[in-house]
This record gives C-alpha cells, structure tokens and sequence, in this order.
C-alpha cells in the first residue's frame, strides 16, 4: 500500500472518551469488493468497532451509525444506499445493525477474507428524510 486508502476513520467519542471508530469507503474506490458482493451501483459501506467494554451492548452501535449516516455518510458521498458485512454468527451486530435500520439482502461468500459475509443494506431515505420546507 502507498497510503492511498480513500477510507475515511472517525474516533467515537461518548462525552469526551473515545470509545471506538467507524469507518466509510466507496465501492467504486475498492472494485474488488464491488465485484465480489455483485453490486452494480456504487455504495457506500461502513464499519464500525465500539472497543471500551463500558459501552458495549448498551444500545450506542445503532443509534451511532445512524447518526453517522445522516452526518457523513449520505451528506460527503454521493451515494443513495450503505452495506455492512458482518459476519453471520455475529448476531450481537446484525441486531444492532437491524436497530439502525439496516436490512439482509444476502449472504455471499468473501474471497477477499476468505469468509461469509452477511451482507445488509440501508436506503438514504429510510433513515434521513428529506426535510420538507413550508
């Protein structure tokens, strides 16, 4: 690598502590990926780790992605949809990803990591609304 990943990696921070990060890439900045989860449009896809044990299953996963992707996500890209691809076994993350209102739409095999990856998906307007002007 020539340190030209275009992720992008935010510090979550919870009333000042960092408590984890989450980070945003581009489908079309990674075909390989785009090529091995078989999407046609580009997306967005995010990731995110919550590593304090404090915080931990306290309900923060979803109520931090969302935010991230009225905040960042679908205002910085150009995108209409975000993924996630956690593992299947990981049902602690998909129920928060659910929380966040994320939907399955497949399980693929990954060759890039040589694993399963539970594939979900999130529609720009199901979770930012556009805001109606009077």
């Amino acid at each position: 690598m020539n340190g030209a990943d275009p992720t992008k990696v935010f510090i979550i921070c919870y009333n000042g502590k960092p408590i984890g990060s989450i980070q945003c890439a581009l489908y079309d900045n990674n075909p390989e990926w785009k090529k091995a989860y078989g999407f046609a449009d580009n997306l967005a896809g995010i990731d995110i780790f919550i590593g304090e044990e404090n915080y931990l299953h306290k309900g923060l996963g979803s109520v931090i992605i969302r935010k991230f992707l009225c905040d960042i996500v679908f205002v910085v890209y150009d995108v209409n949809a975000c993924t996630l691809d956690p593992e299947p076994e990981n049902k602690i993350a998909i129920r928060a990803y659910e929380k966040a209102g994320f939907r399955s739409i497949r399980t693929v095999w990954n060759p890039i990591d040589n694993s399963w990856a539970y594939l979900m998906m999130i529609e720009r307007n199901t979770v930012c609304p556009p805001i109606s002007v009077l």
